[in-house]
């Protein structure tokens, strides 16, 4: 994949999916100590210091973003670009990605998650990716409603696979179809 960078930022209804930066480190380290995302997000550590997340984004982030084979990228609100949460694509290959995400205990129930996938969908058709994959616990019934929001669909019962933290679990797989077949 070649570098994505030149693809952001993109917004939609005062959200916007970007590059992290610098300002952001703090506050994905902070929300990465949340209940919810400690328990259904998986993230790959089980700590993240704001100095880590310095380091991260000057080195593996932008290194991903360059390559294009690894996407941590932050869910900003527009208006003052806070960061309020965190959308990857990763597993990326010339035609899917699998795609996770979490948000900030203030920026839950207000459709941001959904709005969020549906800017990852358009970075992935920028990305020319057919489909988009994502799997939730069966107990995040919230992330599944998202998921249907956003238009995903469900690909069947709960599978046992390994989550990014390297953990085994019960996931159920989603999948957004891209392009349909006259594109």
């Amino acid at each position: 994949m070649p570098d994505i960078r030149p693809l952001l930022p993109l917004e939609d209804d005062g959200l916007r999916l970007r590059a992290m930066t610098d300002a952001d480190a703090l506050p994905y380290a902070l929300g990465s100590e949340d209940p919810l995302v400690k328990t259904f997000a998986h993230l790959p550590l089980s700590h993240y210091s704001e100095q880590l997340m310095r380091t991260l984004i000057a080195t593996d982030i932008e290194q991903g973003l360059t390559r294009g084979n690894l996407l941590i990228l932050t869910l900003a609100e527009t208006e003052q670009d806070r960061f309020i949460g965190s959308l990857v694509l990763y597993d990326i290959s010339q035609q899917r990605a699998e795609v996770g995400y979490w948000l900030l205990p203030f920026a839950r129930g207000l459709g941001l998650a959904a709005k969020g996938l549906a800017l990852a969908a358009t970075l992935a058709k920028k990305m020319q990716l057919c489909t988009l994959d994502a799997r939730t616990s069966p107990d995040n019934t919230a992330s599944a409603r998202t998921l249907l929001k956003a238009g995903f669909k469900a690909q069947g019962p709960a599978q046992k696979e390994k989550a990014p933290s390297g953990e085994l679990g019960l996931f159920v797989p989603y999948r957004l179809e891209l392009h349909s077949a006259s594109e």
